[in-house]
């Protein structure tokens, strides 16, 4: 998930049959066995001919510094990164041992494990016809749309109180703003985080009480649906934006922060999603 982290030392994508190999490597040096990180590959790992990178979810009761430091006595301190703030190591590591069979790079995700699986879920080609990354931010974009508040200026969004989806750890509930600027004239454009009390006295407004974080799956499905369903329901795009038209969100918010979102991490978006979402957005 950090993407090319290692531009200095570049690694390759890695082939499905390889992935074994490379685990049962790296479990002769590190404190987890091949099957324990074969089941908590992260994405789509494992499930396509080719990976750029193995993601495995690492339990956040896992000291990252030791792993971090083991890490580099293994693979070299330039084959490591860490990001504590992230909770999160990036790894440069031989595919299957050898490094005359070049890199692969494995990111170390650290959090709960369930939610973890749940929060990087990518299905195979045979399960979806989109990656995993349409999948998630239409959840993200329905997570948003829960929101109990939202404040707009000429159509733009410059504040908000709900909830936030995190990959690492879960759903958190945040009051948001857009602040002036020193001029008084205009705001600034990126959000920042406020207490309920500062929120409610910038814009004038009284917020009901907000809910406490949720990590479980289980809850997230419920506060985004209104109902229970199962999280595997949600694991390709398409089955998510059945389930959100079928338990009557407001489709045109969520067509509205899904394209936003989409667009605002630069990624292509297939013409049959946008087609669908502009069509909402324009009802």
């Amino acid at each position: 998930m950090g993407g090319n982290a290692f531009k200095d030392n570049p690694t390759r994508r890695i082939l499905r049959e390889e992935i074994p190999g490379t685990l049962s490597w790296l479990a002769e040096w590190l404190p987890f066995s091949q099957d324990h990180m074969r089941s908590n590959l992260l994405g789509s790992a494992g499930k396509r001919p080719t990976s750029g990178d193995l993601d495995i979810a690492v339990s956040g009761q896992v000291d990252l510094d030791s792993l971090t430091q083991r890490l580099i006595s293994v693979l070299g301190e330039d084959r490591v990164q860490s990001r504590p703030g992230n909770r999160q190591i990036f790894t440069a590591v031989p595919i299957e041992g050898s490094v005359e069979n070049g890199h692969v790079q494995v990111d170390w995700m650290f959090g709960d494990i369930e939610w973890l699986h749940f929060s990087y879920f990518s299905p195979g080609d045979t399960e979806s016809a989109y990656k995993g990354l349409y999948r998630t931010e239409l959840i993200k974009a329905m997570v948003t749309s829960r929101s109990l508040d939202y404040q707009f200026e000429k159509n733009e969004l410059v504040g908000r109180v709900g909830p936030t989806f995190f990959h690492d750890r879960g759903v958190e509930w945040r009051c948001r703003l857009k602040p002036m600027r020193k001029d008084g004239q205009r705001r600034r454009k990126d959000f920042v985080i406020v207490t309920k009390q500062e929120y409610e006295k910038h814009f004038g407004v009284n917020v009901p009480m907000i809910p406490g974080n949720i990590i479980r799956p289980d809850d997230v499905v419920q506060l985004i649906l209104g109902q229970y369903r199962d999280p595997s329901q949600l694991y390709s795009y398409e089955s998510t934006w059945n389930l959100c038209k079928e338990c009557g969100l407001d489709l045109p918010l969520v067509s509205q922060l899904y394209l936003e979102r989409l667009n605002s991490l630069g990624v292509d978006i297939p013409e049959e999603i946008e087609k669908e979402h502009k069509g909402l957005m324009a009802v």
